[in-house]
């Protein structure tokens, strides 16, 4: 009796919490994740993570939550993949979060127009390159789905190819609500993407030193900058649709 009434105890003091906590977090995540819609991603962010990814570990991934999507290293989601991927939802299926995303940041910062936004854009063709590799990798899908998810990165990148073109007709279909938002509700913030062009240029120029410490610095400032960018923007949509900030 008394040796229950201690495995019990131990329980309750040692193991529960941590049960607790997860539940908690997992349950946060499950709603980020539940609210992701296309519009409600800040279009300059998911653009310079598709950029970045050229700079991380290969099999590095985007994750994509309520108001915003970051990167996953394959360090962080190997040992229980198939665990993050049932509880999370997360799979290649979130990537067609992109394809809004990259339509709204060519309509509001017209690459067509102003050739380092143009240089940009380019450089996130090399990002969606090794982001179908990523999940091409996988031995687990099928020929099927490897073909899906070819046709819909090449779709991505077509996007992007177009928005390079003035007369293209990306340019000719009405604006989303996104757009409209940037507009009237959030500055263009000049100086931050003035900011990331230039640490951009940099990490390009140190690419080919894959141990430059400058380098990851220029990352990781962006990230930084990205990382602002989203908590702005999360509070301002937030208050838009009466949602709130989740952070």
């Amino acid at each position: 009796m008394d040796n229950n009434v201690n495995q019990a105890s131990w329980y309750e003091t040692t193991i529960h919490p941590y049960v607790q906590t997860a539940t908690k977090f997992a349950g946060k995540k499950w709603e980020e994740w539940r609210g992701c819609e296309p519009d409600s991603l800040d279009p300059l962010s998911v653009l310079y993570r598709v950029i970045l990814l050229q700079y991380k570990p290969v099999n590095t991934k985007l994750w994509f939550n309520r108001y915003s999507v970051t990167h996953i290293e394959h360090s962080d989601y190997q040992l229980y993949q198939g665990t993050w991927r049932r509880v999370w939802g997360h799979s290649y299926d979130q990537c067609a979060f992109l394809k809004e995303a990259l339509i709204n940041a060519a309509r509001i910062y017209r690459p067509c127009d102003d050739e380092h936004m143009a240089a940009e854009f380019k450089s996130a063709i090399t990002g969606l390159e090794q982001l179908k590799s990523t999940y091409l990798a996988s031995d687990k899908k099928t020929e099927a789905q490897k073909e899906t998810i070819s046709s819909a990165f090449e779709h991505y990148i077509d996007i992007i190819k177009k928005s390079l073109e003035a007369d293209s007709e990306l340019y000719k279909e009405e604006k989303s609500a996104t757009c409209s938002f940037v507009s009237k509700k959030c500055p263009f913030r000049e100086r931050q993407i003035k900011a990331l062009q230039a640490l951009h240029q940099d990490a390009q120029e140190l690419k080919g030193d894959q141990n430059s410490s400058l380098r990851r610095g220029c990352v990781k400032a962006m990230e930084c900058i990205l990382t602002t960018r989203d908590e702005h923007w999360r509070k301002a949509i937030g208050d838009t649709t009466g949602q709130g900030s989740t952070s």
